[in-house]
């Protein structure tokens, strides 16, 4: 398992934008809207719901700075049933991400994770549409308290009910997230996200520490190092 955050990794909304040429970006679970401001930079529409009325009010004060996002307050399997015609017919990224939280106002909230429901309501995925699933650690292994695990489908339920939007499609998990992308793009999307790049800073600083710690343990100068390393 990789990295997790509270917002989209950008790597994912621009393999969307360049290699599907997504221009609608659909969210569920706006939570402060963060993902949503970064996906208005990529995407020409944005369409997210949030279920709590508490929580979008924060989201859209958000918002004021990053106009023309769609925001709506609905249960998330209704959104999306809402909006299949936007989706339908046109490449779209979704994000995924309509969860329980233990950090965020829950009140009345239908359950912990409506995830197999949403996957229901989108129906059958476009060939050029991309789902991401935020927070792949909670499907690829039980929860842990306060989370309700047995409210909380696993790995094996999430990747059939993807698999029931299309079967041109195939599952990679990037990170803390998992990627439901075309077959014919695959190739693209794996040698894009998985490159390994290399940062000079954070390899220098990687260096330096390891000569410090050299230096302590086996010289007393940088000079004498070089001496016994070369002798």
């Amino acid at each position: 398992m990789g990295a997790y955050s509270f917002s989209i990794p950008v790597e994912l909304l621009q393999c969307a934008s360049e290699h599907l040429n997504c221009q609608l970006f659909i969210e569920t679970g706006t939570f402060h809207g963060k993902s949503s401001m970064l996906a208005k930079n990529v995407f020409r529409r944005v369409l997210t719901c949030e279920y709590s009325k508490e929580i979008r009010q924060i989201a859209l004060k958000n918002f004021k700075s990053t106009p023309g996002i769609e925001s709506f307050q609905n249960d998330s399997p209704n959104f999306l049933l809402e909006q299949r015609s936007q989706y339908l017919s046109e490449p779209t990224c979704f994000w995924l991400d309509a969860h329980w939280c233990a950090s965020s106002i829950e009140v009345g909230s239908p359950g912990q994770t409506r995830i197999l429901e949403e996957l229901s309501a989108i129906g059958s995925l476009n060939p050029s549409s991309v789902i991401y699933i935020d927070d792949a650690r909670y499907y690829m292994a039980p929860p842990k308290p306060p989370n309700e695990w047995k409210s909380w489908p696993d790995l094996e339920m999430v990747i059939k009910g993807l698999t029931n939007t299309s079967d041109q499609h195939s599952v990679i998990i990037y990170n803390d997230v998992i990627c439901f992308i075309p077959n014919a793009h695959k190739t693209k999307f794996v040698e894009q996200l998985f490159t390994t790049l290399v940062d000079p800073s954070e390899s220098l600083s990687m260096i330096s520490l390891l000569g410090r710690k050299m230096i302590k343990k086996y010289a007393t100068s940088p000079g004498e190092l070089v001496r016994r390393i070369f002798r």
